[in-house]
């Protein structure tokens, strides 16, 4: 409970930052890439090892940031966002990012008025079928739209869409699922 306002805290502040220096965009980019590296919970691309590294007490400060300052500029990710893991290491909290970064996204999309799809796929999807999927949820939503991909090989084919609380699933394994929930 403590972790989620703590989080809400650090979303707030690097919003305003942000905003403020006209960088929504960029920041939500960076801050998305740096929430999956970080990802306390296991994501697809996470570095537990890393997590490891900079939540421990042993290593020194200087060279936790050493390392995450090489780590964003090979990652190209912007100053905004870099200063910002910088504080997060200084005050501990880097085992918060996946929470502060979705805190983060909630709060610049409604600065931006974007609306934050989450789909999963059984494959990896191409841009093409990404910039199909934003068009029709930007049609039915009304509002521009972030996709955050995913890969679910559980789905067998199709896709999976989740808006806020409606979740639209066109997925083989989703009309197995219902078919088989009328039968019985």
């Amino acid at each position: 409970m403590i972790e989620n306002v703590i989080a809400c805290r650090y979303a707030r502040a690097l919003a305003e930052v942000a905003v403020d220096k006209k960088e929504i965009e960029k920041t939500d980019e960076d801050i998305i890439v740096l929430a999956d590296i970080l990802d306390s919970e296991g994501g697809d691309i996470s570095v537990p090892e890393l997590v490891d590294f900079l939540g421990s007490p042993v290593v020194p400060l200087d060279q936790k940031i050493k390392l995450t300052d090489v780590l964003c500029e090979k990652l190209n990710i912007g100053e905004l966002v870099s200063d910002f893991l910088n504080v997060l290491i200084r005050k501990a909290r880097v085992p918060l990012m996946s929470r502060i970064a979705r805190e983060y996204i909630r709060i610049s999309s409604k600065i931006e008025e974007i609306v934050t799809a989450e789909v999963e796929s059984a494959y990896p999807l191409g841009d093409e079928d990404k910039e199909k999927i934003v068009a029709a949820l930007k049609k039915r939503e009304g509002k521009n739209v972030r996709l955050h991909t995913k890969v679910n090989e559980d789905l067998l084919s199709g896709i999976k869409v989740k808006i806020g609380d409606t979740l639209f699933d066109g997925s083989i394994k989703g009309r197995m699922d219902r078919i088989e929930a009328k039968l019985v």
